[in-house]
């Protein structure tokens, strides 16, 4: 597991230096767009030109050849991420992302394959989906080799030796009201920015529901929102009056 000693402006620095794409970048950090653009020409860097929203895992995931690429990143990544099942350890993700790097080159003489390459920006998306829950690490019944898996998929087939588990997921359990409450702020600056609902849950890892009530959060005022998570209140509960009253003030009254 990494510890880290850097301020803020260390770590928007090394964020910044690593290549992410600016909204990467612009959800994981407090700075703005041109922040990070006035970081990067200072550092003489020039931004990914990539633009839209990010792909999904379950479509990064699409190949045997790149479960194998996204399975030698995350076995770098859990085993030095702080709490990865709970928040996006982004500095790992870079450091994970740098011995995928290492990995990949040494299997082909130094040589990057464009065909299969798990970029930094799609590893933090896996990253992202872990902690999510839309990705999991399973373990093959035959070879009993641990590979990475979208949640979304219910047969799940062994990069090595093609070994199927036949599996039927579970549906997570929605974050807690506290747990939203800290990314309504994220919320709010996105929609602002024009940012879709699909856009937002790829972006923020979280489900249209759970952004649902995340916007509904942004609405209230402090001592509202406090009132609220105090309660204990659940996140499916919440859901719940949003269908039926069509907002939260009942619940804080």
């Amino acid at each position: 597991m990494m510890t880290y000693d850097m301020d803020e402006k260390s770590i928007n620095e090394k964020l910044v230096k690593s290549g992410l794409r600016t909204i990467i970048l612009v959800s994981q950090t407090s700075m703005k767009r041109k922040q990070i653009t006035a970081i990067r020409k200072q550092l003489g860097l020039r931004g990914s030109a990539d633009s839209g929203p990010l792909p999904h895992s379950e479509t990064i995931l699409g190949s045997r050849e790149m479960i194998l690429e996204a399975t030698l990143f995350m076995q770098a990544y859990l085993l030095i991420a702080q709490n990865p099942a709970e928040s996006i350890d982004n500095l790992a993700v870079i450091s994970a992302h740098a011995h995928y790097l290492e990995c990949h080159g040494s299997l082909r003489g130094g040589a990057v394959d464009q065909d299969v390459y798990l970029d930094l920006d799609r590893a933090w998306v896996i990253a992202r989906d872990y902690r999510a829950m839309n990705v999991s690490m399973r373990s093959c019944n035959t070879c009993h080799t641990e590979f990475v898996a979208s949640s979304v998929c219910r047969r799940f087939n062994c990069p090595l030796c093609s070994g199927t588990t036949v599996e039927i997921p579970t549906e997570p359990e929605p974050r807690s009201l506290s747990e939203l409450a800290e990314l309504s702020n994220s919320v709010s600056k996105a929609l602002n920015w024009g940012s879709n609902d699909e856009e937002l849950c790829s972006e923020i890892g979280i489900t249209l529901s759970e952004l649902t009530v995340a916007k509904a959060l942004s609405t209230l005022s402090p001592r509202e929102l406090r009132t609220l998570v105090a309660s204990e209140a659940s996140t499916s509960a919440a859901i719940k009056a949003l269908q039926e009253q069509g907002s939260l003030q009942f619940m804080v009254a």
